[in-house]
């Protein structure tokens, strides 16, 4: 057996198995407003993509995931999960960051992340070619203010708070070159996933955002943006 070498950048996450996925924020594709049922929800697909999520309690046979199993070289697998948390993210770039400057951070073939991390985890993945972006996100004062409250209407509304910033944020730096970087590495094997939950049936979704970008669709940087 190839050993698993699993790297974990936490803010308040513990890591307890080889894969574990921490429910992290909700994403909605699509607004409606009568919440899918179970049964529903796990029907639903996202037109012309095919495969690019799992739930994380699903039991899924070996051949339905085949897009999603990392290549493996001689010398095993390395495993990056990144975890959430403002802070978290922080100290995950600076981790990163020097890490690079040891000459000793591998090429990691499959990245995860969650919350802060699912922002941090596809230039984690392209490598310390990409560490200046991260350090330039939790340096220069751009990621201190991802979501603003919607208080008082939050109250009645969706969600307490608006991710304008946030959204902002992503458009300027998930580029249609860093969705093409990261297809090109899927193609080679490497993984990048992140986890998202599902509030309706408080269940977490995994994405495989290497397929989404390898599709080659028009809308695949939106989606990866919305992810």
């Amino acid at each position: 057996m190839r050993p698993l070498k699993v790297s974990v950048l936490v803010g308040l996450a513990a890591l307890v198995a080889t894969f574990v996925w921490f429910p992290g924020c909700d994403t909605r594709i699509a607004a409606t407003d009568i919440p899918l049922d179970a049964a529903e929800a796990e029907k639903a697909s996202i037109a012309g993509y095919g495969e690019i999520r799992i739930y994380r309690d699903a039991r899924i046979a070996a051949g339905d995931v085949r897009d999603w199993t990392p290549a493996t070289e001689p010398d095993g697998l390395d495993v990056l999960m990144i975890s959430g948390g403002g802070a978290g993210g922080a100290f995950g770039v600076g981790v990163l960051s020097a890490w690079s400057e040891t000459g000793t951070r591998p090429q990691f073939d499959v990245v995860t992340g969650v919350s802060t991390g699912a922002l941090i985890a596809p230039f984690a993945f392209l490598g310390s070619a990409h560490d200046g972006t991260l350090v330039h996100l939790f340096t220069s004062g751009v990621a201190d203010d991802l979501v603003a409250t919607k208080f008082p209407v939050g109250l009645i509304g969706s969600s307490l708070l608006r991710s304008t910033p946030m959204r902002r944020m992503v458009e300027e730096f998930i580029t249609q070159a860093v969705l093409q970087q990261v297809a090109a590495e899927h193609r080679k094997g490497r993984r990048l996933l992140v986890l998202t939950t599902n509030l309706d049936t408080q269940r977490a979704v995994v994405w495989n955002m290497g397929t989404i970008a390898n599709s080659g669709r028009s809308d695949a940087l939106k989606l990866f943006r919305t992810l």
